[in-house]
């Protein structure tokens, strides 16, 4: 019996000092901002420090993973089995129920009754893998601006070649119309295949809307106005099951509007929102506001623009369809993607090109439950801009007797040989160079005294705006008419005087389109 008692004692004295050393290794661990606890092969806490107190409360004797991930049965990244039964020791870095992440060290220690406890010390490493986190955001979002610059430069490329290409094919199109008698088959086969290759044209400025190249025809017109007109001509795709809420307002919130393009924009959005209902039926609501926005609320598609913060009015369309998920949320305005909620593939990526070069921007909330919400956002209204150069092949043609003789300055073969036919046509001798540098060296000729230029921007040896410029430094008073595949608003023109064009026409352009410019700029030669 007395044997018994003073083993007994020695065995509380040794857990004293034992916990005595333990509770001195908790405070030095404390002071550090490190949490310690022990667990027992039962999942129970039998001691924690006071920074894991302050973690998660004071819990001594409860389940661990009751306090600390809030479930009833073990974790399923918890290693106490290979700590305890293995004497392993392990380190991982799980992530607890709030979301908070830890760096946790465990290890095996021998009780005084022979079983072993998991000892785990634990480091708060939420805000550094949070930053982590930001930074391969960041990363990422740097590496998705590239390609999307890439794929926009690509774009653009094939835009300039195509349209280039599209200048001889309807050009001598259409100079086959002339010449055929209109009544003859012929002429029937050529009429039909301009208006094809006008149609296929549309390809190249669908890729300009896309890079936000589109040239724009901006006007001070009512926002709700046009959303009106393109909400009206879509009626007919208003089954009687779909319910078209829209809300008038009383501010007709005035922008600077391209009202053709912004109408395609309306009506794609709203093509996806009809597509998007389940069974054909639900709810469009469409809605208009104003409000402030910085430019890092708008999606990463239009981060690398010249937005900025500021009031911004807007169109909100919102459908009761089925939305996209949130993985794939940042796929929308990719050109081609689609799911069969999301339209067909193109709509969104050319409507963001066309916000883009509006100075505008789309904003795109969705979710499968709950439907769809996209925001059409123009800047407020400021001072009015100039209006662009370019005279519309839809005006009238002017009774101008057009003559004299002009240079055609183009390195395309086929577009100096239509060009220099329909010219001719137009009453002009003709004049060619494949390059700036061969239009220079021709105008500098004392022989020929030339009436205007039309030139192409895009050529070898020297382009359209450098000769404009050296043939604008010996006559200052020289009409220039350029003309590129690209859009005008991709090209450099410094504001010094004669560097700029006295109109500039975007390829492919009709033989009106080239009258109509020609007889704006010329007086009679």
């Amino acid at each position: 019996m007395r044997f018994e008692i003073t083993e007994r004692k020695k065995t509380e004295r040794a857990l004293l000092q034992s916990q005595s050393k333990l509770q001195r290794y908790i405070t030095a661990i404390d002071d550090i901002g490190l949490g310690l606890c022990v667990i027992d092969s039962d999942y129970h806490l039998r001691i924690m420090n006071n920074t894991m107190i302050g973690w998660f409360g004071d819990y001594h004797g409860s389940t661990c993973h009751s306090i600390i991930m809030g479930q009833d049965s073990p974790c399923q990244h918890c290693r106490l089995k290979e700590v305890v039964e293995e004497a392993k020791k392990i380190r991982y870095q799980p992530t607890m129920a709030n979301d908070r992440r830890f760096d946790i060290v465990a290890t095996p220690i021998a009780n005084n009754d022979g079983t072993t406890s998991k000892m785990l010390i634990i480091r708060d490493i939420t805000e550094q893998h949070q930053q982590e986190q930001r930074r391969l955001e960041l990363s990422r979002q740097t590496e998705e601006l590239k390609k999307l610059a890439s794929l926009k430069n690509m774009a653009g490329a094939i835009a300039h070649r195509f349209n280039n290409a599209m200048v001889a094919v309807q050009g001598n199109l259409q100079l086959l119309t002339l010449y055929l008698p209109d009544s003859s088959k012929e002429h029937v086969m050529a009429s039909r295949a301009f208006l094809a290759a006008k149609g296929a044209s549309q390809i190249g400025s669908s890729m300009l809307s896309y890079v936000g190249q589109q040239p724009l025809t901006p006007r001070e017109v009512s926002l709700v106005e046009v959303v009106r007109e393109a909400v009206t001509a879509l009626k007919h795709l208003f089954l009687s099951t779909i319910n078209l809420e829209f809300k008038h307002s009383v501010c007709p919130f005035y922008c600077r509007i391209d009202r053709q393009q912004l109408k395609v924009v309306i009506e794609n959005i709203v093509t996806n929102a009809l597509e998007s209902l389940k069974g054909d039926s639900g709810t469009i609501e469409i809605t208009f506001g104003s409000d402030y926005f910085a430019k890092d609320q708008f999606p990463l598609y239009f981060q690398d623009t010249d937005l900025k913060n500021g009031m911004y009015s807007f169109c909100q369309i919102k459908d009761s369809g089925q939305g996209v998920s949130a993985e794939d949320l940042p796929k929308v305005f990719d050109p081609f993607y689609t799911t069969k909620f999301v339209g067909r593939g193109l709509g969104l990526a050319l409507s963001a090109g066309v916000m883009q070069t509006h100075q505008g921007a789309l904003t795109f909330d969705s979710n499968p439950e709950s439907g769809t919400k996209v925001k059409i956002l123009l800047p407020s209204l400021d001072s009015s801009s100039e209006q662009p150069s370019l005279v519309s092949g839809d005006s009238k043609v002017p009774s101008t007797k057009l003559s004299g003789n002009i240079l055609l300055v183009d390195d395309e073969s086929s577009v100096l040989d239509v060009g220099r036919k329909i010219l001719t046509i137009l009453g002009f001798n003709v004049d060619t160079a494949v390059n700036g540098r061969e239009a220079v060296a021709k105008f500098s000729e004392p022989e020929i005294d030339y009436c205007a230029i039309v030139m192409d921007v895009a050529m070898p040896e020297m382009d359209g705006i450098e000769a404009m410029k050296v043939i604008r430094k010996s006559n200052p008073t020289i009409p220039i008419l350029l003309s590129s595949g690209y859009s005008e608003s991709e090209l450099v023109f410094s504001k010094e005087q004669g560097s700029q064009p006295d109109v500039f026409l975007p390829k492919p352009f009709s033989i009106s389109d080239l009258q109509n410019n020609l007889a704006k700029i010329l007086s009679p030669c």
